[in-house]
């Protein structure tokens, strides 16, 4: 005669493993932190085919907060870094360190636009986010990334059972 030990989530109301254990907070957290990801993924594949200086970093050289050769640098770069981590954070691996990573990416985003602003909250300002597009007032750009970020800072070891690479474990 076989034992079977569940191991289960201390929150998990039904006391099962896999995805039926995950509270609402958990998928809350799960599905903010795959939306980031699925963001950051699409945003950097944007920037990429419509390579040039957004309407942020132009901003931010503008106000001396960025000279011309950090400005060319984020232009080339950050479209990389966004697809690295988002491809990280697609993976589920350490889910807890790439949320924290993400979290700290869409903050420093909201401080570049708010930033830009000036402090006028409802100046239209194109975030480069997307590439070229319309201009959304400062104040929308800092909520949605804030938005974003702060649930990600509650992502724990715990989730990485229910990130979408892994749940393919579950189905066989």
């Amino acid at each position: 005669m076989r034992t079977t030990t569940i191991i289960a989530s201390p929150r998990s109301p039904n006391k099962e493993t896999g995805p039926a254990a995950a509270t609402p907070l958990d998928l809350f957290i799960l599905a903010d932190y795959h939306l980031a990801a699925l963001l950051l993924l699409i945003a950097a594949i944007l920037k990429l085919r419509e390579a040039g200086v957004g309407e942020l970093l132009a901003a931010l050289h503008e106000q001396g907060m960025l000279n011309l050769e950090m400005v060319i640098l984020l232009a080339r770069w950050l479209p990389r870094l966004e697809i690295l981590l988002g491809l990280w954070a697609v993976s589920g691996i350490h889910l807890e360190i790439s949320a924290t990573a993400m979290g700290a990416l869409y903050l420093l985003f909201t401080v570049a636009i708010l930033t830009a602003s000036g402090g006028h909250l409802l100046l239209p300002l194109d975030c480069g986010c997307f590439g070229k597009s319309e201009s959304w007032p400062a104040l929308l750009l800092a909520l949605r990334n804030t938005a974003l970020a702060l649930p990600l800072f509650f992502a724990k070891k715990r989730h990485r059972q229910w990130s979408i690479l892994r749940l393919r474990h579950f189905s066989r």
